[in-house]
């Protein structure tokens, strides 16, 4: 009787001893995964997308809106229950992934609104070089409008009738050679 107590007191002891262990793994992996999440920055500008994660291998990105290629987000069971996701950038040379990231759907909404404005202007710049552009070709004088090529006071461009200086080699308006 006596061997058998000590039996299961010894193994009682041992009980202990291991959910002590499993109890420290476990504050352990949490205190870790708190730091993964702490170490997780990301942000967006009007021209690039930042971002940098990990503490001893540290993975960062700084790139132009433009070279986002791919830009997705993936969430398991307990990021759905505590509110995080992964999200996976993929650019013209680079792939990274931030995981533990809150409120990852807001953040990708703002990276494409950022891509969207960033596209309105390029083409509301590229519009307004282009109507420029046809403005200054639509506003040209041809050469037989010009009513003389040359004149005493100067001397006046064959393909846009601009004035020009008699030892000029190329037009000042249009370019074109003299």
């Amino acid at each position: 009787m006596i061997c058998g107590a000590k039996l299961l007191s010894d193994v009682r002891d041992d009980l202990e001893i291991l959910s002590l262990i499993c109890i420290a793994f476990a504050v352990l992996y949490i205190i870790i995964k708190v730091i993964q999440i702490s170490s997780i920055e990301l942000g967006v500008t009007n021209k690039k997308i930042i971002g940098k994660t990990g503490v001893v291998i540290a993975q960062s990105l700084d790139t132009y809106l433009e070279k986002i290629d791919n830009f997705s987000i993936s969430e398991t069971l307990g990021g759905k229950i505590f509110g995080y996701s992964t999200i996976q950038i993929s650019t013209t040379s680079a792939r990274l992934r931030f995981a533990y990231v809150k409120d990852a759907m807001t953040f990708k909404n703002t990276v494409m609104d950022a891509i969207d404005a960033r596209e309105d202007e390029r083409l509301r710049k590229q519009a307004e070089y282009i109507g420029n552009l046809s403005q200054s070709v639509s506003g040209t004088k041809p050469f037989a409008a010009s009513p003389v090529n040359q004149q005493p006071n100067g001397v006046f461009c064959r393909v846009c009738g601009a004035k020009y200086s008699p030892n000029a080699a190329f037009c000042p308006n249009c370019g074109s050679t003299i």
